[in-house]
């Protein structure tokens, strides 16, 4: 009988000792649930306020969604408050921040509102958020775009125009902080997104406006091109048009696509034989803002008088206009210039004809410059004396309301 008793006592003391132990056991509370109430809250990251766009280029607008939730049911975009995208059910996640992006085509010269909402299946929105662009006509010029409306390369490689080491500083400096751990970037200035690093990946498979903000993907071996998120895909952009924000150094290195293989050119028509002598010079030369101001992103029209002092008829020609800051002593503020060509049309002797071109200047404001015009530029019209080409005047860039 002893024995048995023993057990029964060993037994008692056990299950008092676990009862004891249970009661000093605490339980670790679950991870913590952000609270969604209220309605959501938009901020449009890119474009920048006031941002100028040439027509027909992508804008690329991204918007922070914040107090989000499950129960969001859509964002809506907006260009000058008519609706041309409402993204239903976004936040598959149900995260309670998250980024939304879409893309409008810029069309019709002038200011625009663009305006972003997000709203609840329950009816409840955020109040709008917006930010007004400007879009240039198919003449204008804005930060690299090139003659005729279509954008110049303004990225480095090849035998193309090279990129300038210090874009101008036309936008505001500040970066905002990224919001992931992926490095980011805002643009500088309108540059162009390319299949790979390299100016002969070409024609550029599209374009981002100063302000946009852009997710950093890879850099190429030479630390000169960043691979960035575009859209639903991928591209390229030169790295000067960048300023960088978050920490790269796990940035990958790649060498990025093999480089495209040159295609032939096409022979082209012969030029006009000039028979006789041509003297082509530059006469008076202007521009057309009525108050004699030339004002920072504004879109205005240089002209120049070209006329034959020669005896021969000469055929049409193009005529190189090109702008850039001065310095106090009258030499070149840095590299970064802006460059349109326009053409005239065949001039018999003695007869004076124009021609013309679009711009719209962005950096140095309040500083001189130089607008200059090189007739017959390439050399394509023989000449008995090419010395009396060049015309030029002089101007103080006006900050204005749009810099």
């Amino acid at each position: 009988m002893r024995p048995i008793a023993n057990a029964a006592v060993a037994l008692s003391v056990f299950m008092l000792l676990l009862t004891l132990s249970a009661c000093n056991l605490t339980v670790s509370p679950g991870p913590q649930v952000e609270e969604i109430s209220g309605p959501p809250q938009v901020q449009i990251l890119s474009p920048m306020p006031n941002s100028t766009y040439l027509e027909g280029v992508a804008v690329n607008i991204q918007v922070q969604v914040r107090n989000a939730g499950a129960d969001l049911a859509r964002v809506d975009f907006a260009v000058d408050n008519q609706l041309f995208d409402s993204q239903a059910s976004p936040n598959s996640a149900a995260a309670a921040t998250f980024i939304a992006s879409s893309s409008w085509t810029a069309s019709g010269a002038g200011a625009h509102l663009l305006s972003v909402i997000a709203a609840r299946s329950d009816g409840s929105s955020s109040a709008p958020a917006s930010v007004t662009v400007t879009v240039i006509g198919q003449g204008g010029l804005s930060g690299d775009r090139g003659p005729g409306g279509s954008p110049a390369d303004t990225d480095g490689g090849g035998e193309q125009p090279q990129e300038p080491e210090e874009p101008p500083p036309a936008a505001p400096t500040t970066v905002p902080e990224p919001t992931s751990d992926q490095p980011m970037a805002r643009v500088l200035r309108g540059a162009y997104v390319r299949a790979g690093p390299d100016t002969r990946f070409a024609p550029p498979i599209g374009s981002i406006g100063a302000g946009d903000q852009v997710e950093l993907l890879a850099v190429n071996i030479h630390k000169t091109w960043y691979k960035i998120k575009y859209y639903n895909g991928e591209g390229w952009v030169f790295g000067s048009l960048l300023e960088i924000s978050g920490d790269i150094d796990d940035l990958p290195a790649v060498w990025g696509p093999p480089l495209p293989q040159p295609t032939a050119i096409p022979p082209t028509a012969a030029p006009e034989v000039v028979v006789g002598n041509v003297n082509l010079v530059a006469g008076s030369m202007r521009h057309n803002q009525s108050d004699g101001q030339i004002k920072c992103n504004v879109g205005f029209q240089v002209e120049i008088d070209v006329a034959n002092h020669g005896s021969s008829r000469s055929p049409g020609g193009s005529v190189r206009f090109q702008d850039y800051a001065t310095k106090r002593d009258g030499g070149r503020l840095d590299s970064t210039e802006a460059v349109v060509h326009g053409t005239f049309p065949p001039v018999d002797p003695g007869k004076t004809v124009s021609a013309s071109a679009q711009f719209s200047i962005s950096f140095h404001f309040n500083e001189q410059h130089i607008m200059k015009a090189f007739i017959n530029h390439d050399g394509a019209i023989p000449e008995t004396n090419r010395t009396d080409n060049e015309g030029h005047f002089t101007y103080t860039l006006v900050k204005g309301d749009r810099c």
